[in-house]
């Protein structure tokens, strides 16, 4: 493609063909920058995206760490916000150059952060748009519908895959974003010390296909702190569940959606099975269902948290960089 055609008026998309990516492309010629970094031939993704100063907006601690996960492994460090009102005021405080935006997040929620950011955007007046990609465990009809209406600029699905995000990060972020870095400096300088290995954190236990895969996407050291996280925070949703009375369906519905997704992650699918449906039972206030499904959900996590919290138990004694660094001197 010629950049003439480009700066003429023309816009090339790859298939899959969404409205975020065409607005984006609008965006970019608005601006007179037609190129971005996935597609400017000679230029090095991985110095790039190592440059970026990644926003990280997410309650659940487990996803939290998957995102973190993804992201170290090439070379972003990002900073957190907890829940939607914290994004904003970091928005305001520092400069970033994507937010990464969970959707649903007690007190603000996602959607409702992104209205906000892009109204501060607006009152300020000097043509900032930074590209919020928003992260939720819904794939159903009108999502996309209901980021566009947020200000939202593209979309991932939980759980989030290494390969998936570091498109989206390319395809969106301008080729000019991100630091100078020398020829000299390699790709491990970049990424620091070398992380731990397999052996080293699960030594050779046997482990289910979705959590080898976990290990391969954000590394082991990673995914055993997912499963910790996992496994910490499962009583508290639980409880939410089993508890919750027919007048207040929105914390039970948020749990279980939270649940849906981190269940996935850690390979307990038949959890994640009755989570979703409880979610969706939640979403239409079908009681009924609720009642007839809460004795299988109590059964599945208890199932689901004997098996990692095993898992757990049997890895080899270690201490991590990371566990060091937290430790009270």
């Amino acid at each position: 493609m010629a950049a003439s055609e480009e700066t003429a008026g023309i816009i090339y998309l790859e298939r899959p063909v969404t409205p975020w990516k065409i607005a984006e492309k609008i965006g970019l010629l608005k601006a007179g920058a037609a190129k971005t970094v996935s597609e400017t031939p000679g230029v090095d993704r991985a110095k790039v995206l190592a440059g970026l100063r990644v926003l990280l907006v997410e309650d659940d601690m487990a996803n939290k760490r998957v995102a973190e996960g993804l992201l170290g492994r090439v070379g972003i460090k990002p900073d957190w916000a907890g829940q939607g009102e914290i994004a904003v005021q970091k928005f305001m405080q520092a400069e970033y150059d994507v937010i990464l935006m969970d959707c649903q997040m007690p007190v603000m929620d996602g959607f409702e952060a992104s209205r906000r950011i892009r109204e501060e955007e607006a009152r300020l007046g000097a043509g900032g748009h930074i590209p919020i990609i928003a992260v939720t465990a819904n794939a159903m009809n009108g999502d996309c519908e209901r980021c566009l209406e947020a200000g939202m600029d593209d979309y991932l699905t939980k759980p989030v895959r290494k390969e998936d995000l570091i498109k989206r990060l390319e395809e969106i972020v301008p080729r000019s974003t991100g630091p100078e870095q020398s020829d000299e400096e390699t790709w491990d300088d970049m990424l620091g010390d070398e992380e731990a290995s397999r052996a080293d954190v699960f030594g050779d236990l046997k482990m289910s296909a979705e959590i080898e895969e976990l290990i391969e996407e954000v590394g082991p050291e990673s995914a055993k702190g997912i499963i910790v996280d996992f496994l910490e925070s499962c009583p508290g949703q639980a409880e939410v569940i089993m508890t919750f009375v027919p007048e207040d369906f929105t914390e039970a519905l948020r749990a279980a959606h939270t649940l849906k997704g981190t269940s996935k992650l850690v390979g307990q699918n038949a959890l994640s099975d009755i989570a979703g449906l409880i979610e969706s039972s939640c979403h239409d206030s079908d009681w009924a269902t609720i009642e007839n499904e809460r004795e299988r959900f109590s059964n599945e996590i208890s199932k689901a948290c004997e098996e990692l919290q095993s898992l757990v138990d049997q890895c080899p004694e270690y201490e991590s960089v990371a566990d060091l660094e937290m430790m009270d001197w």
